[in-house]
């Protein structure tokens, strides 16, 4: 069996307990159009201030709510917004509902960071980790080869 798949499901399993599979679950709602205004409460890490951001929440023809910024960029859940916008700097946080972005929420308030890097460190051990493998398996596979047939791998396949 090729090493090829199997190194590819570590790779998914490795990134998926890193975080790369966090959700980015789209919320729902019911008026497709409808827009809603909120201001977000931030956290500079540069500042000893708070500050404000206005973002518009906006339900979708497919029912799910948009993150748009002040900028005019749209997102299509927290985690989106988290590591794409260019308003916020890593070290910034930003207080939002639990359930960010749903609209008409009820749910408590918590402090998130307000950016968040592309890759965590995790994921970036993890690609490395797979990277190292993808280079010692064809390494480890070859040595063994020729320890089996130390006159040469070429003869192995000569006829007598």
């Amino acid at each position: 069996m090729p090493a090829f798949p199997n190194a590819a499901a570590a790779l998914l399993a490795l990134s998926f307990l890193a975080g790369c599979g966090a959700s980015g679950e789209a919320t729902s709602c019911d008026e497709p159009g409808a827009t809603y205004s909120q201001i977000l409460l931030i956290d500079l890490a540069d500042s000893e201030e708070w500050d404000e951001s206005v973002v518009f929440l906006v339900c979708t023809e497919e029912r799910t709510v948009a993150i748009v910024d002040e900028n005019g960029d749209d997102y299509t859940s927290l985690e989106d917004f988290q590591r794409n916008n260019e308003l916020f700097e890593e070290g910034d946080k930003m207080i939002v509902t639990a359930d960010f972005p749903t609209i008409h929420s009820e749910a408590d308030f918590e402090t998130v960071p307000a950016k968040t890097p592309l890759f965590t460190t995790w994921q970036i051990i993890a690609l490395a980790a797979a990277g190292l493998a993808v280079i010692a398996l064809p390494v480890f596979l070859i040595s063994r080869l020729r320890r089996a047939n130390p006159t040469g791998i070429g003869d192995a396949f000569k006829e007598e």
